[in-house]
């Protein structure tokens, strides 16, 4: 995170929060902005001391905005739970917790797809030679020769040219390709 960029920000707030309040420009809202104003002001001189010692600020774990909406939810679910606890009103607190649910099942949906998009895919690319090999004697031995031959063919494609296993590879292949052609008869 960009401390200058977010100090330059707050500042920024702080100075048309300062102009605000000394306009009173709402004065309905006075004791609202007056708190508003002073959380601002304090996190523009704590950025701004953090600045002149050189404090860098990172996270351990890296943010994304489906990360933001999870946590969003959840506060969102927390106050309407909150609320429905609080009220008196019967109708109001079964409307209230009838979103929750809503709004648990929201979540539901939002953290598989956060555990989806955490998974790491399953691509052929990502397959090492030492697996395709496994798996090709997995094919033969099963008599799926086909699949041998294309998984041998696949760590063949991998080699650089004149590397001395692409030999060993043509020989098991014509050796595979030779017991497909005896099996079928």
């Amino acid at each position: 995170m960009n401390i200058a960029l977010f100090t330059y920000i707050t500042g920024i707030a702080t100075i048309l929060g300062l102009f605000l309040q000394i306009k009173d420009v709402f004065p309905q809202h006075r004791e609202t902005r007056k708190i508003v104003i002073f959380t601002i002001l304090g996190v523009f001189i704590g950025t701004l001391i953090g600045s002149f010692q050189s404090i860098n600020l990172t996270l351990a774990v890296p943010l994304s905005g489906l990360h933001l909406l999870v946590g969003a939810i959840i506060v969102v679910l927390f106050f309407v739970l909150v609320a429905a606890a609080v009220t008196s009103d019967n109708q109001k607190r079964d409307h209230l917790l009838g979103a929750s649910f809503g709004i648990g099942f929201l979540l539901c949906i939002t953290l598989f797809g956060v555990f989806l998009s955490q998974s790491p895919p399953m691509t052929p690319d990502k397959i090492t030679n030492d697996e395709l090999l496994l798996l090709s004697d997995s094919n033969r031995e099963k008599g799926n020769f086909e699949k041998s031959i294309y998984f041998l063919e696949r760590v063949k494609g991998n080699l650089s040219s004149g590397d001395p296993r692409s030999e060993i590879l043509k020989g098991k292949i014509s050796e595979l390709k030779k017991m497909q052609i005896g099996d079928k008869k």
